[in-house]
C-alpha cells in the first residue's frame, strides 16, 4: 500500500515523507526504497538498520559515534553523503 501511494505521489508531483524508529527490510522494502529520491539515516543501532535505509552494503549510519549526536547520513539515489 505504501509503495502505491509513493508511486502515485511522484506521478503528480507530491512528496512523501516516511519515518520509522525500527527500520528493517520488512518496514522499508526495496521496492518502496527505490521510489524514494532522498533518504536520511541518523545513527542506527546496527548495520542491518543502516542497510534498510541507505541500501545493501551501506552500514555507515551504524558507525556514527555516540559522541556525535544529531549527525546523520543522506542518500540521493545511490550516493550517500554526510548530513
Amino acid at each position: 500500500m505504501r509503495r502505491r501511494y509513493v508511486s502515485l505521489g511522484r506521478a503528480v508531483g507530491c512528496s512523501a515523507v516516511l519515518a520509522t524508529q525500527r527500520p528493517t527490510s520488512d518496514t522499508v522494502d526495496t521496492g518502496t526504497r527505490a521510489l524514494l529520491a532522498h533518504r536520511l539515516a541518523l545513527r542506527c543501532g546496527d548495520r542491518w538498520q543502516s542497510e534498510a535505509i541507505l541500501g545493501q552494503g551501506n552500514d555507515q549510519a551504524a558507525r556514527i559515534p555516540l559522541s556525535a549526536p544529531g549527525w546523520g547520513l543522506g542518500a540521493a539515489g545511490r550516493r550517500p553523503g554526510r548530513a
